[in-house]
């Protein structure tokens, strides 16, 4: 056994801070690595010099960029840079260069970087007042230890990892297709119906078919309710009750990975959760406001929610709660949402009166299960693949480890 020696990075890279302002060469074209582009893409873009509107650093030498705001979103770029043009990237990013390039092997230490190990590190080290605009001060990343094994060790962890990366991709590929079939097969549904039925043109609600009843939200509801704007704690007391927020709500799914607490004391029964209710978040950031979850109690203990939701029990003998939530979070749901957004300085808000004037498509209970039923059917074929990439995301750092402790053997393995 081996173990490869671990030295601060700032003993292997340096951080690079040449800048330049891309405006004043307003004619010239930039290969462009932004924070945006990376979120959409990971790919950078070809832009000209007048629609880069702020400084951007310079990338002239094989480089590894890590993102030094919220590291908690790991993002990090390999970057080999165009002969033809300039690279430049947002100086949100931190330029890593190697010192000595006849030592370093670049794809490797891509892969360090590009590890949970590396991301807590860089969390530890993060500062600022807000939870949403944390940053990492370059030079505090220089002292992070790193490994440095023998340059033909590197390559072939490059290899291998490299290999891992392409199972990765695939899957993510099939995530993407999934999500882009979803919402077709979301938008289908909704104009059409379950039966390719006969339909018309309503013009708030777009193509729906002919039987459906278009009503106001409120005519479908037994009940809209502000949640609980009391003072919470992050560790359960004794009887306590766990407290759903408005980032529980994810991807129309709520997440209970991440909850707070209230005394039973505080909480009456008519804030306990049932199941069928519809949570909606009527506060947050411009792109999360207005998006909800259907709650379903399958769960052994009893759950509120605090003042930035509104809870939507519905008449389950007009509109079952699943269908809400998928019209809701529908591009038809979202179109009449967007209309009654008040913007904020931070956030925006969503007043529970006028959500209740939006108009909702009701087909018959019996079509509103068939369509949940087949949507869900898509839901559970991408939750497997998310799952799958998860499982082999945690090997690959398992692999990593493994093959930093064990170097000597990695030239026997020619394949994971």
């Amino acid at each position: 056994m081996n173990k490869s020696v671990m030295i601060p990075l700032g003993e292997v890279f340096l951080i690079s801070n040449t800048s330049v302002a891309p405006s004043s060469r307003s004619d010239e074209t930039f290969m462009h690595y932004s924070i945006p582009s990376f979120d959409k893409a990971e790919s950078p873009i070809l832009q000209k010099g007048r629609d880069i509107l702020s400084n951007k650093f310079v990338i002239n030498q094989p480089s590894i960029l890590i993102s030094k705001l919220n590291p908690r979103i790991l993002r990090v770029w390999q970057v080999e840079p165009l002969s033809n043009v300039q690279n430049v990237c947002s100086t949100e990013f931190i330029v890593l260069r190697p010192k000595d390039p006849s030592i370093v092997e670049l794809p490797f230490y891509y892969h360090v970087f590009n590890n949970t190990g590396f991301q807590e590190q860089l969390v530890l080290r993060q500062s600022g007042t807000t939870g949403s605009r944390m940053r990492v001060v370059p030079e505090h990343v220089l002292d992070i230890p790193i490994p440095l094994p023998p340059l033909p060790v590197q390559r072939r962890i490059a290899e291998i990892l490299g290999s891992v990366d392409a199972v990765m991709d695939s899957l993510r590929l099939s995530l993407d297709t999934l999500t882009r079939l979803e919402g077709q097969i979301i938008e289908h549904l909704l104009s059409r119906g379950i039966n390719q039925s006969e339909y018309g043109t309503h013009p708030s609600i777009g193509s729906v078919p002919t039987h459906w009843s278009i009503l106001p939200l409120k005519s479908v509801l037994l009940k809209a309710q502000y949640g609980l704007s009391l003072p919470l704690m992050a560790s359960k007391p004794a009887n306590g009750i766990p407290v759903l927020r408005m980032n529980n709500i994810r991807h129309g799914i709520l997440d209970i990975s991440n909850v707070k607490f209230l005394s039973h004391i505080d909480v009456t029964p008519d804030y306990i959760l049932e199941d069928g209710d519809v949570l909606f978040n009527r506060t947050n950031s411009l792109d999360l406001v207005g998006k909800s979850a259907c709650y379903h109690a399958n769960l052994i203990f009893p759950l509120t929610f605090a003042s930035y939701l509104i809870r939507l029990k519905p008449n389950s003998n007009a509109i079952i709660g699943n269908f809400l939530t998928l019209f809701l979070n529908s591009e038809k749901g979202q179109q009449q949402i967007r209309q009654i957004i008040t913007p904020g300085v931070s956030q925006a808000n969503i007043s529970a009166s006028n959500l209740m004037e939006i108009l909702v498509p009701v087909p018959p209970v019996q079509e509103q299960t068939k369509i949940i039923t087949f949507v869900h059917a898509i839901q559970k074929l991408k939750a497997s693949y998310s799952a799958e990439k998860d499982r082999i995301t945690s090997l690959k750092t398992a692999l990593l480890s493994m093959l930093l402790t064990k170097h000597p053997a990695v030239e026997g393995v020619t394949h994971v």
